[in-house]
């Protein structure tokens, strides 16, 4: 009984994360990234974005990472962008820089955004993909069976 109720609960939190978001059809986000950039959201219609939650100490996020600046370096003059938002609090910023300076998208601290309406999601690696208009089109969780390499390609080349 008690494994059901915490599976519950956990269905609950990924269900309430994903109906946040679709009810928000024009996700909110203005950051600096890491680099000192302004990164706004709303100045990105007509591109495809992708929004990487990830942290140091996930692996997954990590091996992630790699596969996305990948797909960064093949499509980034295709109207195509990502940014990747760790999720560790500012004390951390050294550690993630030396990250973010191997990847050739930009990277910013998302405790530090200035506007956004995204919540730290409930698990990592979380993806967000935004399409051409603005709007969320897919959320993609690490423990989501649709969470592949291949599927992301697929659902960003679909957009483009």
């Amino acid at each position: 009984m008690k494994k059901i109720i915490i599976t519950l609960l956990f269905l609950i939190s990924i269900f309430k994360t994903f109906y946040a978001y679709a009810e928000s059809e024009k996700p909110s986000l203005i950051i600096t990234t890491i680099n000192g950039q302004k990164f706004n959201l709303s100045e990105k219609k007509g591109k495809v974005v992708l929004i990487n939650f990830w942290a140091k100490w996930c692996g997954v996020c990590l091996k992630e990472m790699n596969f996305l600046d990948e797909l960064n370096k093949e499509l980034k003059d295709k109207n195509f962008e990502i940014i990747g938002l760790n999720t560790e609090r500012k004390r951390r910023k050294e550690k993630v820089a030396e990250i973010a300076a191997k990847l050739s998208y930009q990277n910013a601290i998302f405790a530090e955004a200035e506007e956004t309406n995204f919540e730290e999601p409930n698990s990592l690696p979380t993806i967000y993909i935004v399409n051409k208009e603005g709007k969320i089109h897919s959320i993609l969780q690490e423990d989501v069976k649709d969470f592949s390499k291949e599927n992301i390609t697929k659902i960003v080349k679909s957009l483009m």
